[in-house]
């Protein structure tokens, strides 16, 4: 299994996989199955994740919270715009 296979790998420069914070997601199958790590600690699956600031299966929720902060930073800069030091240009 791949998860397995990076597990092994990272052993072998003293790193290993943190079950407790590790979570795996499957897109486009439906899983029940479970995921167990080398020590035989379960692995929960997730529903999304976030990844670089992006919602990873969730594409409408990912635009609605960027469209949210837009439109926050866009309301702040509409003090600026309408303020009387900004008319001189």
């Amino acid at each position: 299994m791949f998860l397995y296979d990076i597990e092994r790998t990272a052993k072998e420069i003293g790193l290993y996989l943190n079950a407790g914070k590790t979570k795996f997601m499957c897109l486009h199958k439906d899983t029940s199955e479970s995921m167990k790590s080398l020590t035989g600690e379960k692995i929960k699956q997730g529903e999304d994740f976030t990844y670089l600031g992006s919602y990873i299966a969730s594409t409408e929720q990912d635009n609605n919270i960027k469209l949210g902060k837009v439109s926050g930073a866009f309301n702040q800069l509409d003090k600026i715009w309408k303020s009387s030091g900004f008319n001189k240009f």
